[in-house]
């Protein structure tokens, strides 16, 4: 995507960005109905519909939400990788859940206004810290935690290896899940998917989203994520319809993609 007046792309106040440091300064940007975060030209950070602040703009993040096919109502979520935002406002808007939300870029809160990313509150709060440092010997009181913390030079290594998912794993409750964004073209893909099985085992399903590649994975800290242990009507039970709306698709082509997956489990199963 290349910014200029011919496609009624519009960057916020480049001139005013100071130089880059160790974090990186994300770029955002006007595009149509649409305000974008990105940190370069080669993929989206976040988007936001002008007007509709909570509305999940990018595929990815609705496939994230699946967690609630398990999980509908938890009590506490945490959420590594603020972004601009998409799904701690989603989340806050629609769930009663306590909400943390740990980015390390402080170029990355600082335009939290600008992507209407609610203020802290007993209920939500945003922290500026390294996630990895932040679930290290944290106590068990999450119960869904979102791993989304991507950078210009795609998923930080802090969060890629055996140790912090075992870490996550630990930060979890006995029925947690954890959810991560895995990205299929960046170097790190392989080594996220085997830090996260050694982790949980046999308690691991891959969801692809739809659009740019994202590989959603789901783990369970109880055992295996199976399509016996969810429900579409009570994941969108409690939902306005909005939300329903965004959600009811999705959710359908995930249950469709893990009750492929386990037919084929089940078919090797008997056939080695």
């Amino acid at each position: 995507m290349r910014a200029g007046a011919d496609n009624g792309v519009r960057m916020q106040n480049p001139s005013a960005m100071p130089p880059d440091d160790e974090h990186g300064r994300p770029l955002v940007f006007d595009i149509g109905d649409a305000k974008s975060m990105y940190f370069d030209f080669d993929g989206v950070q976040s988007s936001m519909k002008r007007g509709q602040p909570s509305v999940l703009d990018v595929d990815y993040t609705k496939t994230m939400m699946g967690f609630m096919l398990a999980k509908a109502q938890p009590e506490q979520i945490l959420m590594i990788g603020l972004g601009g935002g998409s799904l701690p406002k989603f989340c806050f808007h629609n769930l009663a859940a306590r909400i943390t939300v740990v980015e390390i870029n402080p170029h990355v809160i600082a335009l939290r206004d600008e992507f209407e990313v609610p203020a802290d509150s007993e209920r939500f709060c945003v922290v500026q810290a390294d996630g990895a440092d932040f679930v290290h010997n944290h106590p068990p009181c999450f119960d869904v935690i979102l791993i989304d913390g991507f950078t210009q030079q795609g998923q930080s290594p802090q969060l890629c290896s055996t140790g912090f998912y075992q870490d996550c794993f630990n930060a979890l409750t006995p029925g947690g899940l954890l959810v991560v964004n895995n990205l299929h073209s960046t170097p790190a893909f392989d080594q996220i998917c085997q830090s996260v099985a050694e982790v949980f085992e046999a308690g691991v399903a891959c969801v692809d989203s739809r659009e740019y590649g994202n590989c959603i994975m789901f783990a369970s800290k109880r055992g295996s994520v199976s399509t016996r242990s969810m429900s579409l009507s009570w994941a969108l039970h409690n939902l306005q319809a909005t939300a329903r709306e965004q959600l009811a698709t999705e959710f359908r082509r995930i249950l469709r993609t893990l009750e492929t997956t386990e037919g084929q489990r089940r078919l090797d199963e008997v056939d080695p």
